[in-house]
């Protein structure tokens, strides 16, 4: 990966194509979270099965989200964006991700972020709202209507 020089730090571009990126390969995971609950975890509990399929369409619906908002933040430099993307790929990191690992190993220390995964989710809904602010200050009500 490319850093600057000056600071040590990612570009920002760099950054915006590795959260388009991160966000393409979470949904492909995704995918494939569904496919093992359909076709591999028939010897599973109900239970572990139902925690399974809210994983996987968590880790589905806040890939999407995280794959627009890279795509914006790719086309708008607002930082909050960035940060969205990185809350969400947190997010299901920490909820999804150890609930999978919960289902599959039974439960450990890990499993217990799975309740900030879950903030780090709702975050990543809720850091943009700000930039709305900002663009109505700078259009004014005509930017919704166009």
């Amino acid at each position: 990966m490319a850093v600057e020089p000056q600071t040590g730090r990612l570009s920002a571009g760099r950054a915006q194509l590795l959260a388009i990126a991160f966000a393409l390969v979470s949904g492909m995971s995704a995918v494939i979270a569904s496919a093992l609950a359909s076709h591999a975890l028939g010897h599973y509990s109900p239970t572990a099965q139902a925690s399974w399929d809210v994983a996987a369409r968590m880790h589905l619906a806040h890939s999407l989200l995280m794959l627009l908002m890279s795509l914006c933040w790719a086309q708008h430099a607002y930082r909050l964006l960035g940060v969205s993307c990185l809350l969400l790929g947190l997010g299901v990191i920490l909820f999804s991700v150890n609930i999978y690992v919960r289902v599959l190993f039974g439960d450990s220390f890990v499993s217990r972020l799975t309740a900030l995964g879950g903030l780090c989710l709702m975050a990543g809904w809720l850091v943009p709202l700000p930039i709305l602010s900002d663009l109505w200050r700078r259009h004014g009500t005509g930017a919704l209507r166009s």
